[in-house]
């Protein structure tokens, strides 16, 4: 039996968390227990304080449910004292509205918070502070985000006039997680090489549909947005490029010791990060 109450009932009880303990600041309700490390360093580095994280609450049906869509439910019933933070997945390019802060909602502005650690800058000065192996990733990833640009748009495209012609399954079985150490010669190549051969194939089953596009007005239209040709990357399934940078890592340094992907936060400015932290100053203001 279906309880359609149950979501007004569980934000209630979050609401009122600080008076069972009074040193909580407030309750954050996450997609899964995984991203509690990057939305606490996040917090604890702009907004220090001690978080209660939920990462599954229950659904109408009452089943314990995860996942983006279960805490969007609950935007309703948010507030400073209970928050909900997401992965961005295509949400924002497709400016999808009410997710925001205004709405208590704190969003990862890439497609998850994987994609975060994988930024450039970031990713190769911890790397160089390890000293575990030598790889040029600024190199790699501006390749890489590149040749994955333009596909990315004419997906993004096509989720947002919802037409079925291009689908993030098919996109993201072109994004390879793994790769060979002869493919990481000269930084990389050829993966890169691999990945747009990918794509090529791709698009060559859509012919007429990316024929149609308009591509230089599509690079307009989300630039000012914020995607382009340097940051693409960013912005492509996170679990597809962190994995492919961790396979790289453990290819490159048998000891396997990859703490240097997740050790902190990108020190570096760029906009998605930027744009995330001034949501978190500005919670509840």
């Amino acid at each position: 039996m279906k309880n359609p109450e149950v979501y007004k009932q569980q934000a209630l009880y979050w609401q009122n968390y600080r008076i069972i303990d009074r040193t909580v600041t407030a309750c954050v309700h996450l997609e899964d227990k995984n991203d509690i490390d990057f939305w606490d360093k996040v917090l604890q580095k702009h907004r220090p304080g001690n978080y209660h994280y939920i990462s599954y609450s229950y659904s109408s049906k009452n089943r314990s449910t995860t996942g983006c869509e279960q805490c969007l439910r609950f935007v309703p019933y948010l507030s400073s004292c209970f928050f909900v933070c997401i992965d961005s997945d295509y949400r924002y390019l497709l400016e999808q509205t009410g997710i925001d802060v205004a709405h208590f909602v704190l969003q990862t502005y890439t497609y998850s918070w994987e994609n975060h650690f994988c930024e450039a800058s970031g990713l190769q000065e911890r790397l160089d502070k390890s000293s575990l192996f030598k790889f040029d990733f600024r190199e790699f990833l501006s390749k890489y985000s590149k040749v994955v640009f333009e596909p990315l748009l004419i997906l993004i495209h096509s989720r947002r006039n919802n037409d079925g012609e291009i689908r993030d399954k098919e996109f993201n079985q072109c994004l390879i997680s793994q790769c060979t150490v002869r493919e990481l010669e000269n930084n990389g190549e050829g993966a890169i090489i691999r990945i747009q051969e990918n794509f090529k194939h791709l698009l060559e089953f859509h012919p007429s549909y990316v024929e149609k596009l308009n591509i230089a007005a599509l690079k307009t239209y989300y630039a000012n947005r914020g995607l382009n040709e340097s940051n693409a990357y960013l912005h492509v399934r996170g679990h597809n490029i962190f994995d492919l940078i961790s396979y790289i890592g453990k290819l490159l340094n048998q000891k396997h010791e990859m703490d240097f992907l997740t050790s902190d936060l990108p020190s570096s400015e760029y906009w998605e990060m930027n744009r995330l932290v001034e949501d978190v100053h500005s919670l509840g203001k």
